[in-house]
């Protein structure tokens, strides 16, 4: 695993983006959009691995499936009860571990996945590849955040390697903050190491748009092919932004595959 050690984000976060309509709505309502996991275009997006191996997974195997059946068996005495659990836990460990850690990947996923809302942020302005990818192939624009309050001061990193996390199925029933914080939802695939990325998890709300102070959009970068109507649009809206707002230009270099980002005078 790529670990990228940063427990404060930058000081400046930034948001690629075409000319859309959405996009416009950030500027009306003031709001960001947290999305659900499933809508994320990575499909391996805040996926995880259950381990349910030694003796105290194992232990909790049968506890989970004594109160399954007590509940489908409750004629049954108390110790047929549990030799029922035991045995049933056995043979689910030895012969269908892979459907019980899917069962209970579908249940923390249920549980986590499906009620977060996330909102994803980079630290860079001038990546060519996220200015093709999320930017309307360098027609729209980067927003630029300050993480110094509103939700963005909630900024995490994201960690990139080549395996999903491994959760213990001790510490995903024991341990209330494992759930509250999902650390694997601030885990992606290596492939998308130079994306930089920091997210701010919200379980409270879910997804939805969420209301930042206006004095937190500090910039705004064009997009080097952005079209001029494109652009008297953009700065339609930043002429009705209660706060100042930097524009910035991105121009290609004439010497090397590269944007120089130029603040406007």
């Amino acid at each position: 695993m790529i670990q990228r050690s940063l427990s404060e984000p930058p000081a400046r976060l930034y948001k690629y983006r075409d000319t859309s309509k959405s996009t416009e709505a950030i500027f009306e309502e003031r709001k960001v959009f947290f999305a659900p996991p499933s809508a994320f275009n990575d499909p391996f997006d805040c996926g995880f691995h259950v381990l349910v191996t030694g003796a105290k997974n194992e232990a909790l195997t049968e506890a989970l499936a004594w109160t399954e059946v007590k509940e489908k068996l409750p004629d049954l005495a108390p110790h047929e009860q549990i030799e029922a659990a035991k045995e049933v836990a056995s043979k689910l460990i030895a012969t269908r571990r892979e459907e019980l850690e899917g069962i209970i990947i579908a249940k923390l996923s249920r549980e986590t996945n499906e009620r977060a809302g996330i909102c994803c942020f980079t630290e860079v302005n001038d990546d060519i590849l996220m200015w093709s990818h999320y930017a309307n192939c360098h027609r729209g624009v980067c927003l630029e955040f300050s993480s110094a309050n509103g939700p963005f001061r909630e900024a995490q990193a994201v960690e990139y390697g080549g395996e999903y996390p491994s959760l213990d199925l001790v510490a995903i029933v024991t341990r209330e903050g494992l759930r509250a914080t999902a650390p694997w939802m601030l885990r992606k695939a290596d492939h998308w190491l130079y994306e930089k990325e920091w997210r701010v998890l919200d379980f409270e709300t879910g997804p939805g748009a969420k209301a930042f102070p206006p004095s937190c959009l500090t910039g705004i970068i064009l997009g080097c092919r952005i079209p001029a109507d494109e652009e008297a649009r953009v700065r339609e809206w930043i002429h009705e932004w209660p706060t100042e707002v930097h524009v910035h230009r991105a121009r290609q270099s004439r010497t090397s595959f590269r944007l120089e980002i130029v603040q406007e005078s």
